[in-house]
């Protein structure tokens, strides 16, 4: 490797990540190591790929997520054909569903070019708007399994229905902040709180 990159020609070499096996188990794939490879090398070469002799299209797609720029398969008519690496290879329609998944996974590989896609507009203006006001609802129950009156308990000075309606009165996204309780005493507290 150090002989073409001191050559100048770092640029025609790619580096594999590949566990050889025939099938490999997912644990021993690695897949990982494509990180490895791209933090020490993707400044001095061409490219980093993915060498697969594992079962399945899964673990290719992940690879060019983590930046596989190559993807290498070996492909046969049949798996079950004897030899060493027909059982980890793909058979036609593998190769199929490889090919169209890649492509799909590179294209949506991307960041968004606008805070909201031509796609997204179409299913905005198909919203209905029911109500340009947001309200806040409290529950406050008066009786409680565990503690009578929670709601009132002061806890550093404040009883979580005061902290609830400050909160929500403080927010700027809350038109209006209702208690709902089956509590006198609650709904009392919280008008008071409200005023």
């Amino acid at each position: 490797m150090n002989f073409y990159i001191n050559a100048g020609r770092g640029n025609d070499l790619l580096i594999y990540a590949c566990t050889s096996g025939y099938p490999v188990e997912f644990q021993d794939v690695c897949l990982l190591e494509i990180n490895k490879l791209k933090e020490k090398y993707i400044d001095s070469i061409g490219g980093i790929g993915f060498s697969g002799h594992h079962l399945g299209i899964a673990v290719d797609i992940a690879a060019i997520t983590l930046g596989a720029s190559w993807i290498e398969r070996h492909f046969t008519m049949d798996r079950t054909w004897k030899g060493t690496d027909h059982a980890a290879s793909l058979e036609p329609e593998g190769l199929r569903k490889l090919s169209r998944d890649m492509k799909n996974v590179d294209l949506a590989l991307t960041y968004k070019p606008k805070d909201i896609l031509d796609v997204e507009e179409v299913q905005r203006k198909k919203i209905k708007v029911v109500s340009k006001q947001l309200v806040c609802i409290i529950p406050a129950r008066g009786g409680s399994k565990g503690i009578k009156n929670k709601n009132l308990e002061k806890i550093n000075g404040k009883s979580l229905i005061a902290r609830s309606i400050e909160v929500y009165k403080n927010s700027k996204y809350i038109d209006e902040v209702y208690v709902s309780s089956d509590s006198k005493k609650n709904l009392g507290r919280g008008r008071t709180i409200w005023s």
